[in-house]
């Protein structure tokens, strides 16, 4: 969803445009500031976020490897802003039930995001990965 953070993980700029994902939603997850996205039974169900276009084989590695263990990438079905259906792929939170109820992206801006993007920043310099 970030900009900057995206960056930082993958090393170079990237391409993005709005894009929704009906039937998903991100969830609070146990101990951590990030969140977890799982498929819903709601059919109001969505996630608001950024398709990122254009990645290299390299780009989507490193992604991988940010993401790690926790999470599997899954291919699904986004509405771009034009209406038009494109395929994507999105980390789906491995660990249901680790879920606390719903992720809210002000409260992640507001307390968490800085810390976030320093520890990533810092991860890199030194090989560590988020936590």
């Amino acid at each position: 969803m970030f900009e900057d953070i995206l960056t930082g993980v993958i090393g170079c700029q990237a391409s993005c445009t709005p894009a929704t994902l009906a039937g998903w939603q991100r969830h609070a997850l146990n101990n951590r500031t990030y969140p977890g996205a799982l498929p819903s039974l709601s059919p109001e169900a969505r996630i608001e976020g950024m398709l990122w276009t254009g990645l290299s084989a390299q780009a989507i590695q490193a992604l991988d490897a940010f993401e790690g263990e926790e999470y599997i990438r899954q291919t699904v079905v986004v509405t771009i802003s034009s209406g038009q259906q494109m395929t994507a792929d999105i980390y789906k939170w491995r660990w249901p039930e680790s879920v606390e109820g719903q992720w809210d992206t002000e409260t992640f801006i507001k307390q968490h995001r800085e810390k976030f993007l320093q520890h990533h920043l810092l991860g890199q310099r030194t090989g560590s990965t988020r936590s």
